[in-house]
């Protein structure tokens, strides 16, 4: 059973799981009329906001992992006080469902970045449908090589809310050596993200890895197979006031 409790994320319940994402493509070499494989046409939809209902491609088969409707509204919900008016990264975007949806609901706007030349096509595609090109990027771009500072967009940067949903194989044992490492410390610079930004990273459920000393996890949720951690930059919790219960407690070791 999913498991959320309250803590230091803005007072709010942290968040659910799951992403559709893709490292490679499976489609096949033939097109629809419109550009996209037939098996790809509308899979999922938005289920909340001003674009409520309107159906996205998604990668099909056994390459992605797409995120049931259910999950996707406990998610949302929990980030209800995190998505307005918010600067979205959505990272290893896949066909970006996760950014659109937090476009759907009010963020002000989306940086999407995939590799995968099919995904991108899709990606394209779903933006194009939901007429979202004046609030969104979409930048195909190797992750680990990114600056995450599109040019000409200078007011979708500082990012407050980012996706990390990279493929499972590149998590397990990530350490300090790792490029993915080196990408999260990125990341935190202060150029790249805002001092309250929160990063979602999503993995294998029970994997073992490390996480650069600039970002604390403040809370986890595991859903079937998968793990969401939920952190916040290390100096941003280090600058919050005491609660009460902190401040009583430091008069009484005073006393």
């Amino acid at each position: 059973m999913a498991r959320a409790a309250r803590n230091r994320f803005n007072g709010e319940f942290p968040l659910g799981d799951g992403f559709g994402r893709s490292s490679y493509s499976p489609y096949p070499r033939s097109l629809s009329r419109q550009g996209v494989p037939d098996i790809a046409r509308f899979q999922l939809k938005i289920i909340g906001g001003k674009y409520r209902r309107r159906g996205l491609f998604s990668n099909p088969g056994m390459t992605t992992r797409p995120i049931a409707n259910r999950m996707k509204e406990f998610l949302f919900e929990e980030l209800r006080y995190n998505i307005p008016d918010a600067r979205v990264l959505d990272a290893f975007a896949g066909t970006g469902t996760i950014g659109l949806e937090a476009l759907s609901r009010g963020a002000k706007s989306v940086v999407f970045i995939e590799q995968d030349h099919k995904a991108f096509e899709l990606l394209n595609q779903n933006i194009g449908r939901l007429e979202v090109e004046s609030e969104t990027f979409a930048w195909r771009s190797n992750i680990l090589r990114s600056s995450f500072l599109p040019k000409g967009f200078d007011d979708f940067v500082p990012y407050d809310l980012m996706f990390f949903d990279p493929p499972y194989p590149m998590v397990p044992g990530m350490s300090a050596k790792d490029p993915l490492y080196k990408t999260l410390e990125r990341v935190a610079r202060d150029t790249v993200s805002s001092h309250e930004a929160v990063l979602l990273f999503r993995t294998e459920r029970k994997t073992d890895f490390e996480i650069p000393p600039e970002w604390t996890v403040v809370d986890e949720l595991t859903v079937s197979s998968s793990t969401m951690y939920f952190y916040r930059k290390t100096d941003s919790l280090e600058s919050e006031p005491a609660t009460t219960e902190t401040a009583a407690e430091e008069a009484d070791t005073e006393e």
